[in-house]
């Protein structure tokens, strides 16, 4: 089976549309359209209850769920989406097709929606159902990286394993085996998301502008590369331990630097004309705000949760829906030219995330703006779904597998 690189696609043959063959697709197709929905479900879900007063009984408890699912469900989907393609076109060797990748959907689906029966469902069973679904992913990815020799890949293998154990504690609370290991696994989970946009940003952002501005020659310097890695899982560990301001401040202090000057490296002034680069590096900057904020957070200038909200609703929210929208051009076999719907979902998201940040600045209009924040939010998942959802089930229209 030929796989088409995720880099741009260009000039090619459009055949008659056929009907998708769900046995030969690949995983970037259900999981987008779960993450995109459970993306709205979400921020739905949350206003609901924070804003409106909704009840909601849940495994994890409404605040618990709301930061579980943005990681463990959210981002994990986009996360298999993107991996279960990325590897098969690294290595040229499948990961889960067929019945192999209608499991890891139904494992994930179980994770998403056994919580909400807590007292019906033995919680043992709960978190089996949830725990299943990130090891069914490594080893879905394990079997063409180890074939394939692709050393540098099993970083991803071992980031899956913490992110299991990781969740494992949120579990071992519900159950109550342990006290006060849920929350500090929750903020694992969301370190561990923000080394994987470390480095597979540090891959695809230098290699799809290259690909897309003639001339382009993005900057990379491999001691730059490990620094900004290094200080990201650096702040991770020093989250996870609570260390004091004084020691986590100036780490969130390298990794702003570090990661701003990747950023400015890779820059080229053309891909403010290219919404499908310029969604990515506005997503990264807002990495790199995040640990401003973070920096500002340790030495008492903002709040902690400033800098929470930047990394989730800017960083991991705006390269999420840029990178779905680019993988699910570019491996559909159709070029890489932005629908303006999504080029206004892209606008819509990080107005959500602006707002989110001012929020904070103005605690009397907070709840309006929460709810103004989750409006976007939806609003610009909802247009994702409503370009893609045709896109990603149907067939390539050159005919190819995938």
């Amino acid at each position: 089976m030929a796989f088409i690189p995720i880099d741009e696609l260009k000039g090619q043959t459009q055949a008659a549309p056929q009907a998708l063959d769900w046995r030969e697709a690949l995983g970037f197709r259900p999981f987008f359209l779960l993450a995109a929905g459970s993306a709205i479900a979400l921020v739905g879900v949350w206003i609901a209850v924070f804003v409106f007063g909704a009840p909601l009984a849940t495994l994890y408890g409404p605040l618990g769920w709301h930061g579980h699912e943005m990681i463990y469900g959210y981002a994990a989907a986009v996360i298999a989406g993107f991996l279960l393609t990325a590897v098969t076109n690294w290595t040229n060797l499948p990961t889960a097709t067929g019945p192999a990748l209608a499991g890891l959907v139904v494992l994930w689906l179980a994770g998403r929606v056994l919580p909400f029966f807590d007292g019906r469902v033995p919680r043992g069973v709960i978190a089996l159902a949830d725990l299943a679904f990130l090891p069914a992913l490594g080893v879905a990815l394990a079997r063409p990286i180890l074939k394939a020799r692709r050393r540098k890949d099993l970083a991803f293998l071992a980031i899956l394993t913490v992110f299991t154990v990781a969740n494992l504690f949120v579990h071992t609370e519900a159950l109550g085996w342990t006290a006060g290991t849920s929350r500090p696994a929750i903020f694992v989970g969301l370190d561990l998301t923000l080394l994987l946009i470390a480095i597979i940003g540090g891959r695809v952002l230098p290699y799809f502008t290259s690909k897309a501005l003639p001339g382009a020659a993005p900057r990379q310097n491999t001691i730059l590369d490990r620094v900004a890695i290094g200080a990201t899982i650096a702040f991770g560990l020093a989250r996870l331990f609570a260390l004091p301001g004084w020691i986590a401040g100036p780490v969130a202090v390298v990794a702003t630097l570090s990661h701003g000057a990747r950023l400015v490296g890779w820059h080229d002034r053309r891909v403010w004309g290219r919404p499908i680069l310029w969604v990515l590096y506005v997503g990264y900057g807002f990495l790199v705000l995040g640990y401003a904020l973070e920096a500002a957070a340790a030495f008492g200038a903002v709040g902690a949760a400033v800098p929470w909200h930047a990394f989730n609703v800017g960083a991991i929210g705006g390269l999420t829906l840029g990178m779905m929208s680019r993988v699910g051009l570019g491996h559909t076999g159709r070029p890489l030219v932005v629908d303006p719907r999504i080029r206004t979902a892209f606008g819509l998201l990080y107005a959500s995330a602006a707002v989110r940040l001012l929020a904070f600045a103005v605690p009397g209009a907070y709840r309006g703006l929460l709810t103004a924040t989750a409006g976007l939010w939806v609003a610009a998942f909802a247009l994702f779904l409503v370009v893609y959802t045709p896109i990603l089930t149907a067939a390539r229209p050159d005919g190819k597998a995938g």
